[in-house]
């Protein structure tokens, strides 16, 4: 019941490795736990509703907060509809325990750090240099390729389990990404299913919690905003 990220390298295009990692202060193992996974190539692409999406790499490592460009500005609709960022270490040069934080700037720009044991500035020890996956899309409900998506933010998310009910029904359980999307606490946090729901994700709704980091201390996350995405073939 720990707290535990996925993490991963990236070593072809036709493959990549994962693992489970929990913070330093617990005891590195954890049970059996499911990881839905999504591959994008770098670049800039629109859906069959003419929705824009990008996706591409950064360089990243402890210290504080970097600005990361996308490949174009978005729509200025994206204003009222609300742009959707996920992010995701994709290196292990370091082996600390790590992850990405990340918060909005512009229709052309994101803010991406290295979160640590703690926060995003250590005391101790700087993250060495890693490599971020990110992907980017425009909040809405829409279809790239054959496949049915939704994207969307969710503000207020706290420890407390939130449900999110999908615009449109899928026709089956989807696959379901996310990522916290605002920093409004200076501790570590990361987002999860609720696991003491009997079906945290369905068709409909998927319900999940932020849990923080419990090497530092033992306080409950504070409120903040998730960006989520959810695919499932039509």
């Amino acid at each position: 019941s720990g707290e535990v990220l996925a993490d991963g390298t990236c070593n072809a295009a036709w493959c990549f490795e994962m693992f489970l990692q929990e913070p330093e202060c617990l005891d590195a193992w954890h049970t059996m736990e499911a990881v839905d996974w999504l591959v994008v190539e770098e670049g800039a692409y629109y859906t069959k509703e003419g929705a824009m999406m990008q996706a591409g790499v950064k360089s990243v490592q402890g210290g504080g907060w970097e600005d990361a460009h996308f490949h174009m500005a978005f729509p200025e609709a994206v204003a009222d509809a609300g742009l959707v960022v996920l992010s995701q270490l994709q290196t292990t040069n370091d082996v600390h325990f790590a992850k990405t934080r990340q918060q909005p700037v512009d229709r052309e720009t994101f803010q991406i750090a290295v979160e640590q044991i703690g926060d995003t500035m250590h005391p101790d020890h700087r993250h060495g240099l890693e490599t971020a996956g990110w992907l980017a899309l425009e909040a809405g409900h829409g279809t790239i390729g054959e496949t049915q998506y939704e994207a969307g933010i969710a503000t207020g998310a706290t420890e407390q389990p939130t449900e999110i009910t999908f615009t449109r029904p899928f026709a089956t359980k989807p696959e379901v990404f996310g990522s916290v999307a605002t920093w409004h606490g200076h501790d570590a946090v990361q987002l999860r299913l609720d696991g003491l729901a009997q079906n945290p994700a369905s068709a409909s709704s998927m319900r999940f919690a932020l849990e923080e980091e419990g090497c530092v201390d033992s306080e409950g996350a504070g409120d903040g905003s998730v960006n989520d995405g959810a695919g499932g073939n039509c």
